[in-house]
């Protein structure tokens, strides 16, 4: 899912961001009773809210624009036909047989394992600090009081995405390691192609 995801054009990445933000916001706002600035029109507060679903879903564009240009490398030259077997073999079936196809899904499987680990590592350091401005909180006496809905979704959400994170990390760097064994290498030898590393076990950053 998240190959396909991020092999979309940039609006169409913008656009699954967007929603999936979009229903985060709205259970937080309908949590909240619709509340809305008093000095200010309803509709504006609504606005301001678009606005930020909007925002977010560009950011989510941006930031995965790299991942985006890696994966499409990785399928170039490949049909319709063997693009989508490159993709499924990262994550089920035995190695395809076509060796195009199966270096493709190595190159697809390395880099699903790098951003598996870079967003939650990021999504890591952000819990932490969530969690250390809570503790202050709690020696001055505005924790958990202080707290509001979005402040406890939001921690559910990285606590989601860090669990997600580790579980494709391990299970792409299996088949990973399938689909290098299936090629006659070494997994230790790291070697490059198209400018992805395809090690088993020390997937980097990519062009």
């Amino acid at each position: 899912m998240w190959t396909r995801f991020v092999l979309q054009p940039w609006w169409g990445r913008a656009l699954v961001g967007a929603c999936g933000y979009g229903v985060f916001d709205a259970f937080n706002w309908g949590a909240n009773g619709l509340e809305a600035d008093p000095h200010e029109p309803w509709l504006l507060t609504l606005a301001w809210h678009v606005a930020g679903i909007g925002v977010f879903g560009l950011l989510v564009a941006l930031f995965t624009d790299s991942t985006h240009i890696s994966c499409n490398n990785a399928l170039a030259g490949l049909n319709s036909q063997q693009r989508s077997a490159a993709i499924d073999a990262t994550f089920r079936g035995p190695a395809p047989a076509d060796p195009a196809v199966r270096e493709a899904a190595i190159r697809l499987a390395a880099r699903k394992v790098y951003s598996a680990r870079f967003w939650t590592s990021n999504c890591r350091v952000l819990l932490v600090l969530i969690v250390l401005f809570a503790v202050l909180g709690l020696a001055v006496g505005t924790w958990p009081s202080g707290w509001h809905s979005d402040d406890w979704i939001s921690c559910a959400a990285l606590l989601s995405v860090m669990l997600v994170g580790w579980h494709s990390s391990a299970a792409t760097k299996h088949r990973l390691q399938m689909l290098d064994a299936s090629t006659g290498f070494n997994t230790a030898d790291a070697h490059r192609d198209g400018g992805l590393f395809v090690s088993a076990t020390t997937p980097r950053a990519v062009r």
